[in-house]
Formats: structure tokens, C-alpha cells, sequence
């Protein structure tokens, strides 16, 4: 598989310090690659590098097998397409600012109007092409934003943060949208998100970062807390874990690795706490079920396991994993 990014020894930094720093990044083509971790993690710094909005202070980045240089910037932004958590329309109609990229770019009116209707239908917007950008809601905006970058026929998309203001069509549209991007016209989707289960959900690829660095393991059913004698305490709970030291700071959880049941499991499962469902979402294929009890767990299963434990919201259920499945980070 062709990687469309690839990050060597790449550092960013504002002058105080390094916000990113990663040693080593491979970002395949024609996959969806979900950038996570909780704010302040660099997520939209390498954004910024992978949108080629801003170069690195050290490091190479090559895009699809060719070494990049700052000079290379202004052509390769035309095959990105962005959108960004909070986009920047100027006064006008949708159609108008859907079509401007397009105008700039030298393209025919026949061809710019073409385009336009194609990208609007594709975000259930088209009926409304005349209204004006100040009337619209947050999750409209943000379906205009997808409108434009794809009408630009991208290589590659970027999201900064998709799903934060949406309602649930949007995501639903957006969704949907990114799956067609990457499955039927072979493109390449980045997206950031500080919902990490989400961006398990959706994606083939997840880089999960933590003060501008790589980290190993999923940064999701994340606790801090303290380690002694073989737990973890939070504060909340006790958690058995594999052999740590005495600096370790945090646990993280796979949500894949958490069993659901209504009574304890009697089994080498030694972590067992008791919770009650307060959501319930159907995210590509999986459900995302979010318990709550003295902490909040994140878990993933199948619609089979959800018919046949019959489960919905306030249901009181326990969440088990054993020790094995949990990663202790010093950091």
C-alpha cells in the first residue's frame, strides 16, 4: 500500500518548545487515519503540517513517495481539502462560496455550476444553494465547508475536529461521505478528534498523541491515578494491572477489551466495576456504549452483543477486562 504521508524525525515548535515531536509517521493512502488526544496534543499542529499550511522546523515529510520542500507548498495545498473546526465563509450565497475555490482555480462557469450541484447534493444542501451563509446553523456551515473542499476534487481530506458542532444528520452525512471519499474514489481521509472512541469507530488508522508525541496504545478509558503493589487507584477505583513502576501515572483501556455482562464474570477477569448505560451509538458497523459509575467507560461491541444483552439506556450492567488488556503510561 502507498503511504500518502510519511514523517521522519519531524519537530514544530513556536519558540518555546517543541509542540510536536515524532520520531517516525506513516499515514497510508486510501484509508482513514484519525488523529487523537486530548487538547493540547499537537493534533492540530500536524494538521497544519499535513495540510501544508505550515512547514516543520525539523524533520522530512515526504507525500506519496516524493520529498517535500516549503517551495512545494502552494501546489500540493490544491490537492488537500480542507475543513476546519470552525470555517471562514465570506458574505454571500452557499452556491457563491462553493464556487469561488473553483473560479480562482481558472475553472468554466458550465463547469464551476456542475461541480457546485454535485458537491451540495453530496451534503443534502442543494435546495438551498441561494440562502445566505449568515443564516445558517453550525451544523450547515459545516456541511457548506465539505461542499467546497470536495468540489475541489482533493486527493485528500482533512478534518480538524468533524463532529464537534454537528447534530446527528450531519454526522451521519458526514460519515458517510467519508467512507465514499475513501472506498469509491480511493481517496485519503485525516481527521482529528478529541472523541477518541469515535475516532476508533470510523477509522483503519489511529494515531493517538499525547504532548506532541506518539503514543503506543489507545489514549481511550484513559485514568490517572497512582500505582502500588500491583493497582492502580484513580481516586474512583481500584484497578488490577500488569507490572509497573512507582512513576506510573496512567491507565489506558482498549475499548474492544471490555466485556459487558449484567451480573460479575467469574472468570480470569479480575477487574469488575458496576455501572449504569447512559449512551448508546451505532458508529460504521460497531456500537459505542458509554458506562457510568464511579468512572466512565467507553466500550465497543457488536449489535449482536447489544440485542442479546438487551441493553439501553439506564440499564445497570458491569464492565470486566482483565489486567493483561490495560497499559500503564509513565507520562
Amino acid at each position: 500500500m502507498t503511504a500518502a504521508y510519511r514523517l521522519e524525525r519531524v519537530r514544530f515548535d513556536y519558540g518555546k518548545g517543541a509542540v510536536l515531536d515524532l520520531e517516525s509517521l506513516t499515514i497510508q493512502s486510501r484509508q482513514v487515519t484519525a488523529l487523537v488526544g486530548p487538547n493540547g496534543a499537537g493534533k492540530s499542529t500536524l494538521i497544519s503540517l499535513l495540510a501544508f499550511l505550515e512547514a516543520a522546523t525539523a524533520g522530512t515529510l515526504e507525500y506519496f513517495g516524493v520529498p517535500v520542500s516549503k517551495s512545494d507548498f502552494p501546489g500540493l495545498r490544491k490537492t488537500v481539502g480542507m475543513v476546519p473546526q470552525t470555517p471562514f465563509f465570506l458574505n454571500g450565497s452557499i452556491a457563491y462560496n462553493v464556487e469561488l475555490g473553483l473560479k480562482i482555480r481558472g475553472i468554466s462557469r458550465r463547469q464551476r455550476e456542475k461541480q457546485v450541484r454535485t458537491a451540495l447534493a453530496m451534503v443534502d444542501i442543494d435546495r438551498h444553494s441561494e440562502r445566505g451563509i449568515e443564516s445558517l446553523s453550525g451544523g450547515e456551515r459545516q456541511r457548506v465547508a465539505l461542499a467546497r473542499a470536495l468540489a475541489l476534487d482533493p486527493t485528500v481530506l482533512i478534518f480538524d475536529e468533524p463532529f464537534t458542532y454537528l447534530d446527528s444528520l450531519a454526522i451521519r452525512i458526514t460519515e458517510k461521505l467519508i467512507s465514499w471519499f475513501v472506498e469509491e474514489k480511493g481517496g485519503t481521509v485525516v481527521l482529528s478528534t478529541h472523541n477518541r472512541l469515535h475516532g476508533v469507530a470510523i477509522s483503519d488508522q489511529v494515531v493517538n498523541l499525547l504532548h506532541g508525541t506518539i503514543a503506543e496504545v489507545p489514549l481511550i478509558n484513559l485514568f490517572h491515578g497512582k500505582y502500588r503493589d500491583g493497582v492502580f487507584n484513580t481516586g474512583q477505583i481500584e484497578v488490577e494491572v500488569p507490572e509497573a513502576t512507582e512513576n506510573a501515572r496512567y491507565i489506558a483501556i482498549h475499548p474492544n477489551e471490555i466485556v459487558l455482562s449484567l451480573h460479575p464474570l467469574d472468570s480470569s477477569m479480575r477487574n469488575c466495576f458496576q455501572g449504569r448505560v447512559m449512551a448508546i451509538t451505532e458508529c460504521k458497523h460497531q456500537i459505542q456504549v458509554q458506562v457510568v459509575g464511579k468512572e466512565r467507560f467507553e466500550v465497543l461491541i457488536t449489535r449482536e452483543s447489544l440485542d442479546q444483552l438487551k441493553i439501553e439506556i439506564g440499564l445497570s450492567l458491569w464492565v470486566n477486562f482483565k489486567s493483561t488488556s490495560i497499559s500503564v503510561l509513565d507520562q
